[in-house]
């Protein structure tokens, strides 16, 4: 017989066998209000280290920390007195009184957290819109790339950490050149899961003073969550149980794979996709797994250590199995079982989003 979690009510409360150690935590229905809007923000900060700022106001939006990378507003005091202003209209009103900008982070770093750079001689032009934001940036006016990879224009849209989401339309409207004239020379695609990037980028580049964007995005706005406190004392396999007594996730359990360690679970689901998202590049594989199955999972250890893992996922129509493998070493940074958390997000409930973003740069 499986050891079951079980979710009941519009709180969501947990029953527990009696041969389990631990309880549920975190266990609740996030209502809509919470999930589609943008975090308003409250803050009389002065004469304080820009980026003790930043940092408070990115925990606000679901950020569990921030990186101020080399040189980006080190030894830089600041000043943020706002009231219910949304998270990133602050955040853009700092990047451009200091000259600093967000981006991904490098090899080995955390991609869960929000990384600061010194924006340098680029000029980034933003766009915000509730919890989202659009960040471009462009090569000088006549700037030929000769490599497939590489486009002289860059347009990056971000979200809220809290926020699952997924574009089903996009377009790119109201093009003007360098001269002011009419054009079309960018255009967008989507790709597997909803996430946006381009497809088309004139060269050489001729420069772009204006740009409008329309999109729209499938915002989820209600979510079942739940959280295995403790890996360590579960029988296997553990199935988790939403409020109607429907399977959430079952825990598989922890096995030890040569030099690796790898963390199983599996939930239902009728995608049929497979493949591996190499963890420690910067780059988040929890995202990567978000954007194909739909579903947020993390897992930290003591004290909320992170260790970016490689995440593996298999489909076939009617369950998904997932592993999230760790080195040897990766593994004992989190303490043990015993200390490693597992939460796991599911959406209930989808709204979509009509969006316009403006950007208007200084050609």
């Amino acid at each position: 017989m499986r050891n079951a979690t079980v979710f009941a009510g519009a709180a969501l409360w947990s029953v527990l066998a009696s041969s389990v150690s631990f309880a549920a935590e975190d266990a609740k229905t996030r209502p809509s209000e919470q999930m589609g809007a943008a975090t308003k923000i409250t803050l009389e900060i002065k004469d304080t280290d820009i980026g003790k700022i930043i940092d408070t106001i990115a925990k606000e939006m679901g950020y569990p920390g921030v990186v101020m990378e080399k040189d980006a507003g080190q030894g830089v005091k600041g000043t943020c007195c706002v009231k219910n202003k949304p998270a990133w209209e602050c955040l853009v009103e700092i990047f451009k009184k200091h000259n600093l900008t967000l981006g991904n982070g490098g090899i080995g770093s955390d991609p869960r957290k929000l990384h600061i750079y010194p924006a340098g001689n680029t000029e980034f032009t933003y766009s915000p819109n509730g919890p989202f934001l659009v960040r471009m940036w462009q090569k000088p006016v006549g700037t030929t790339l000769n490599h497939p990879g590489r486009q002289p224009v860059s347009v990056w849209f971000v979200a809220e950490p809290r926020l699952q989401w997924s574009c089903t339309r996009i377009e790119a409207n109201e093009q003007k050149n360098a001269k002011g004239e009419a054009c079309d020379v960018i255009g967008f695609e989507l790709v597997p899961g909803g996430g946006i990037q381009l497809n088309k980028a004139t060269q050489p580049w001729p420069g772009l003073r204006s740009l409008a964007i329309k999109a729209d995005m499938e915002v989820v706005t209600e979510m079942a969550q739940a959280s295995l406190p403790s890996l360590a004392g579960l029988k296997r396999p553990h199935v988790v149980k939403d409020s109607k007594g429907n399977e959430l996730f079952t825990f598989e359990g922890i096995k030890k794979d040569g030099r690796m360690m790898r963390v199983a679970f599996s939930f239902p689901s009728t995608d049929e996709s497979s493949g591996v998202a190499q963890g420690g590049w910067g780059n988040s594989t929890e995202e990567a797994l978000e954007r194909l199955a739909g579903v947020k999972v993390s897992i930290v250890g003591k004290n909320g250590k992170y260790r970016a893992p490689t995440i593996a996922h298999e489909g076939n129509g009617k369950r998904m199995s997932v592993t999230f493998s760790y080195s040897s070493n990766g593994f004992r940074q989190f303490g043990g079982p015993q200390n490693m958390k597992l939460t796991f997000a599911k959406p209930v409930k989808k709204a979509t989003q009509k969006l316009a973003f403006q950007l208007k740069t200084g050609l």
